[in-house]
């Protein structure tokens, strides 16, 4: 459990103001008292997400995956991740080469959720790396920092 002191230093709320929440706002109260316990926990899985990772053998082109990073999917809710490889295929089978666009959506078709879950967030991590460039490195090789575990090294 989180200190008086400690919500007031981490949320910029005056001492007053959590005394007095715990009396008129339980809740809330009660919840920021427990903030720790969330992040640990978020931490925890983040964790074991990254280790998971780790297993992924994808085998996604070079050009596929330029293609995912460029024409991202956004995903809102838990369904999204479920449905991903549909949203993706109605965007994109329009106007492109469908064959091409048949090849990813059978690639991102068989792989579950959490690599669903994995893949977009990493898409999303390179796209806005080589967007800001912040990082002096190629995008090449941000993309096989992020991705290696999905591209087929052999193509």
């Amino acid at each position: 459990m989180i200190t008086i002191a400690q919500i007031s230093k981490q949320f910029n709320l005056s001492r007053k103001t959590i005394y007095n929440w715990e009396t008129s706002r339980p809740e809330l109260f009660e919840y920021l008292r427990n903030a720790d316990i969330y992040r640990d926990g978020y931490k925890e899985a983040s964790i074991l997400i990254e280790l998971y990772s780790k297993t992924i053998k994808e085998n996604f082109t070079k050009p596929e995956i330029d293609f995912l990073i460029q024409n991202n999917i956004p995903i809102k809710c838990l369904d999204d991740y479920e449905q991903f490889h549909i949203l993706f295929v109605e965007k994109y089978i329009k106007n492109n080469d469908s064959l091409f666009i048949l090849r990813i959506y059978d690639k991102l078709k068989n792989i579950n959720i959490i690599k669903r879950y994995i893949l977009n967030h990493r898409l999303i991590k390179v796209k806005e790396q080589i967007e800001n460039k912040k990082i002096n490195e190629n995008t090449e090789q941000i993309i096989r920092h992020y991705l290696s575990e999905f591209i087929d090294l052999s193509s």
